[in-house]
């Protein structure tokens, strides 16, 4: 029986291979040795007689010297052996708990964990939409902030009366419009369902024509109360 002891680890392969099938060390020729039937000794291929038992090692026949093993033969699985596992690099079928492919050199072992892919919740055309009516009662207070200014200046040039409180109105809706504008967008992207809901209130003091914003951020705010286990966080 002809063999081939790898010189790294010292783990025995099947004739043939180019590469150890535990730790992947390129097989030379020189490697190959036989098995002497009768102590089971490894002697140099070559050689016609066991170094330990004297006993007559088993030779080639003239078909195995005239025919080769071809590369697609020498990986499959013989009859009555068990069952063997196709290298996805190279395709020859090799022992299936070699670590390291003995006719490429690929290796099996997988490096780290397998990272599961988490599917993304799908997006919610409610969510969507109030994040839009928030939004838009943040533009409108931003027009409420105009009108504040705008009645500032007219009441200091007809009458003469300083109205900074008037001003100090319009600041806020400012601020209440920026606030709606980025809880509008959380809205929309299905996170953090606090702000969301901290811009729709502030949404509703918006006011505007007819009360507008402020019944656009509070249509906004049931739709994100409803939906609240939409969100991602």
């Amino acid at each position: 029986m002809t063999m081939t002891i790898c010189p790294s680890c010292g783990t025995t392969n099947a004739e043939g291979v180019s590469f150890c099938k535990v730790c992947g060390h390129k097989i030379e020729p020189s490697d190959q040795q036989v098995k002497c039937s009768s102590c089971s000794q490894a002697n140099p291929a070559g050689v016609t007689y066991c170094w330990s038992c004297g006993a007559e090692l088993p030779k080639k026949t003239t078909a195995q010297a005239e025919s080769p093993v071809t590369s697609d033969q020498r990986g499959a699985p013989q009859t009555g052996t068990r069952v063997m596992k196709k290298c996805s690099s190279c395709g020859q079928m090799v022992d299936p708990n070699a670590s390291v492919c003995p006719f490429c050199s690929r290796s099996f072992v997988h490096y780290g964990p397998v990272v599961p892919i988490v599917s993304r919740r799908p997006d919610s055309i409610r969510l969507n939409i109030a994040g839009i009516l928030i939004i838009i009662s943040g533009i409108v207070a931003f027009y409420t902030s105009y009108q504040f200014f705008q009645a500032e200046v007219l009441i200091a040039e007809e009458y003469g009366i300083d109205v900074s409180s008037i001003g100090c109105c319009g600041v806020l809706e400012i601020i209440f419009g920026i606030g709606a504008i980025l809880g509008g967008f959380f809205a929309t992207t299905q996170r953090r369902f606090l702000f969301p809901l901290i811009g729709s209130i502030l949404g509703m003091l918006s006011f505007g024509p007819f009360w507008i914003g402020s019944i656009l951020a509070f249509i906004g705010m049931l739709l994100i109360v409803m939906h609240k286990d939409e969100f991602e966080d």
